[in-house]
């Protein structure tokens, strides 16, 4: 399942260490088996917000909105326990990301201000599904067949993950990784402090 992604940017936290180590190889293991990428696999994240931003005026306004909530916002912990799946069409599987109250709040308070000036069409909601996504259709060079996502389902079902990260960081994608990533900008957390 394509989507028209031209305008959009995604506001993403980067799994890092041990989580970004065995997130990489269970996505390879993946990708080995049911060769849905040929080149490079998608780079993993966890998505905070998405935007649609048409101009680099609005852009600049997104920043600075992005800037003020990262330089009040402490750096949290990111953790993952075991996986979660979405049905056809996406046909996407992910690791689950716990809904803590960091990442919510972070998410909210994003999601609030970016709406107020069209930047995100997303309306917030408390039951949004953080998740890292391991394989799906967005990017890949072929359709797995309903019978494959049901095997890859199967094969993950008794593998045991509970692992955490911190995050200081959130990046600006676009959504472009091949031939390279293309990182838009960079918002440290707990830059100022909120007075």
């Amino acid at each position: 399942m394509k989507q028209d992604l031209n305008d959009m940017l995604f506001l993403v936290a980067i799994p890092r260490g041990k989580l970004l180590k065995t997130s990489r190889q269970l996505q390879e293991k993946l990708n080995n088996k049911f060769q849905l990428y040929r080149d490079k696999l998608p780079p993993l994240h966890v998505t905070i917000e998405r935007l649609n931003i048409d101009d680099e005026e609005k852009y600049i306004r997104a920043v600075n909105i992005i800037d003020s909530i990262c330089d009040v916002t402490e750096p949290f912990e990111v953790t993952v326990n075991g996986f979660s799946f979405f049905e056809p069409p996406y046909k996407s599987i992910n690791l689950n990301v716990s809904a803590t109250d960091p990442i919510k709040s972070l998410s909210e308070k994003l999601n609030v201000e970016l709406r107020k000036e069209g930047f995100t069409d997303r309306k917030f909601d408390e039951n949004w599904h953080f998740h890292i996504s391991l394989v799906n259709m967005v990017f890949a060079d072929r359709e797995w067949s309903e019978n494959e996502f049901e095997e890859a389902k199967l094969m993950i079902q008794n593998w045991k993950l509970d692992l955490t990260c911190k995050v200081e960081w959130l990046e600006l994608w676009r959504p472009k990784y091949n031939p390279r990533l293309v990182i838009e900008d960079f918002f440290p957390l707990g830059h100022k402090v909120n007075v």
